[in-house]
């Protein structure tokens, strides 16, 4: 996972796909229960599939996930880091802590989801 999150900072979605994730992949941002930020962001609350998913999805962000600390827990690996996005219009930058969940099979990514790190 850790190697999953260094090559896809730098954009290489390829080589991140290829090496680190099963073709199976798939992806979901949790956002609570929120029916109208849900109704507002089209890829909110929903599962992406596959890279080209994954990759809209980053692309719309404009952002990036900085994982500061990975911790295994069965068959999957949770990354816990800094997401910073930048508003597509007005350029201002939001932070948060998030969570990002990967379920691991066969040594690969085969999907996850990102939420927001409760607060301490």
């Amino acid at each position: 996972m850790e190697r999953f999150f260094e090559l896809q900072h730098t954009r290489k979605h390829g080589e991140a796909f290829g090496s680190q994730a099963n073709p199976e992949f798939s992806w979901a941002v949790s956002i609570g229960d929120s029916p109208e930020l849900t109704a507002a962001v089209p890829w909110m609350g929903r599962r992406l599939p596959d890279a080209e998913g994954y990759k809209a999805l980053t692309g719309a962000l404009f952002g990036e996930f900085k994982a500061r600390r990975f911790h295994e827990v069965g068959k999957a690996v949770i990354a816990e880091g800094l997401f910073r996005s930048r508003h597509r219009t007005t350029g201002t930058i939001a932070a948060s802590d998030r969570m990002a969940r990967s379920d691991m099979r066969d040594g690969r990514i085969s999907g996850g989801h990102f939420w927001r790190a409760p607060a301490p």
